[in-house]
C-alpha cells in the first residue's frame, strides 16, 4: 500500500521508496547555467568585428553605457540610429551598417532598420544573425545541421534568407574559417 504524501509522518519514520522507483542521485541536480544576454551579445559583436577587420575594414562599435537610476544601475544602449551596432568602412566600398543579433528571428530588427532612410548607392545595410550551439541532426531528414556561423541578411535583397550568405566561425578560436580554395568564406558568401 503506497504512502499518502499529504499524511504527516512522525519525526523518526524512514520512508522507503518502492522497488520500481528510479534511484535517487547522490547530490542535488545541477542547474543549467544561463548566460547573461548582454554578455552573449557583446561576445557575438566582438566575433563580428574580428571577421570584418580580417577583411580589411575599419570598424566602429557602439558600446552600452551604465547609468544610475535611483538606487539601480541600468544599461543604456547607444546604437547608431537606434538600430545599428557596427559601422564598417573600407576604401572604395559602400559603408556597411550592421545589426548583430543572437535572436532567432529578425522581424523586430527589420522594423527598426526600415525607419532609417538608407541610400543603397552608399549604404550596405545588413543583419548578422548568430547561429551558435552544437551541431545537431534535423528531426525530419536526419541531416547534420552545422552551427557556429553568422547568417547575413541584406536590405538589397529585402532581408531574404540565402544559405550561401553564411559566414562560418571556427569555434576553437572564434576566427574566420577558410574554404579549401584558401578564400575566406566572406568572399565566397558575397
Amino acid at each position: 500500500m503506497p504512502l499518502d504524501p499529504t499524511y504527516p509522518l512522525p519525526p523518526k519514520t524512514v520512508v522507503v521508496p518502492p522497488p520500481d522507483a528510479p534511484a535517487a542521485t547522490a547530490g542535488p541536480a545541477k542547474r543549467k547555467r544561463r548566460i547573461n544576454t548582454s554578455t552573449k551579445g557583446a561576445h557575438v559583436e566582438l566575433m563580428a568585428i574580428k571577421l570584418l577587420e580580417a577583411e580589411g575594414y575599419k570598424v566602429h562599435r557602439c558600446v552600452r553605457t551604465g547609468a544610475k537610476r535611483g538606487p539601480f544601475w541600468v544599461s543604456q544602449s547607444n546604437d547608431v540610429f537606434g538600430c545599428i551596432d557596427l559601422v564598417a568602412k573600407k576604401r572604395a566600398q559602400r559603408t556597411r551598417w550592421i545589426q548583430v543579433t543572437a535572436d532567432s528571428g529578425i522581424g523586430r530588427k527589420r522594423k527598426e532598420m526600415d525607419e532609417v532612410p538608407w541610400d543603397p548607392l552608399y549604404d550596405s545595410v545588413e543583419i548578422w544573425r548568430w547561429v551558435g550551439g552544437q551541431s545537431r541532426k534535423h528531426k525530419a531528414t536526419g541531416r547534420v545541421l552545422e552551427r557556429q556561423y553568422f547568417q547575413v541578411y541584406h536590405l538589397d535583397d529585402g532581408y531574404a534568407l540565402k544559405p550561401e550568405r553564411r559566414i562560418a566561425v571556427d569555434p576553437g578560436n572564434d576566427t574566420l574559417a577558410q574554404d579549401p580554395d584558401n578564400r575566406s568564406l566572406w568572399e565566397v558568401a558575397a
